[in-house]
């Protein structure tokens, strides 16, 4: 019994760090024991085994908390072949937001699907291109794309940024993104989410996609709550 519990939480850690490529022990213990009395101190004890088993390696960050990612053996377990991020990568904060953000999600009962690093190529006025939101979701039953913005953009950096969904979308090029194998018959265009300190006037400079006006916010449940 305990044999197998560990085993599932062991799946449980390779199929959310293939997903999200870098948690704190934090998140870990948020996600594995939400019910328990010390979800860190329960986090710890089974990171560190993972670690001696070399499925995760950590690194402590300057503010003492210790973010995780898969091992090359553990990426091979986790059947994933996307690219590891570095412990030092600058994005550290981007993707710990995401992972707070799915972590929300995940706790509703009502989070589907949800995957990272899209790269959807597609061409227009003879060059190929990609489409590369922060990640695609389900939720309730929808199917969002989210996009986390931590460092401030101006109002002509986000028209540039918009410029991308505004040719993605209006030449109908999502017909055939990988989402619409989600619903017989496809044509889904899912609600963006913008996690954001910045006012939506500013964000929404330049955004132009008919139908579908994104949600700017700057936590996830207030998304969800709309």
């Amino acid at each position: 019994m305990l044999a197998s519990r560990k085993d599932e939480r062991t799946k449980l850690v390779l199929s959310t760090l293939s997903t999200i490529p870098l948690m704190t022990t934090e998140q870990v213990g948020r996600l594995m024991f939400p019910e328990a009395g010390s979800p860190l101190k329960r986090a710890s004890q089974l990171l560190r085994g993972l670690e001696e088993d070399k499925i995760v390696e950590g690194r402590r960050l300057g503010d003492m908390r210790k973010i995780w990612r898969l091992t090359r053996r553990g990426r091979a377990e986790a059947q994933t072949d996307k690219t590891a991020v570095p412990l030092n990568s600058p994005k550290i904060a981007h993707w710990l937001t995401i992972g707070d953000a799915y972590l929300q999600l995940q706790q509703t009962g009502m989070l589907r699907h949800l995957e990272c690093e899209l790269r959807i190529p597609y061409h227009y006025a003879g060059r190929e291109y990609l489409f590369a939101p922060d990640c695609f979701l389900i939720w309730n039953r929808r199917a969002y794309l989210l996009e986390v913005q931590l460092s401030r953009l101006s109002r002509e950096q986000w028209a540039k940024k918009w410029r991308r969904w505004n040719d993605y979308f209006g030449g109908n090029h999502y017909l055939q993104a990988p989402w619409q194998r989600f619903k017989q018959g496809g044509g889904v265009i899912p609600q963006p989410i913008i996690l954001t300190e910045q006012s939506p006037e500013l964000v929404l400079h330049g955004y132009a996609v008919v139908g579908r006006k994104p949600v700017v916010v700057s936590r996830i449940d207030g998304a969800i709550d709309h």
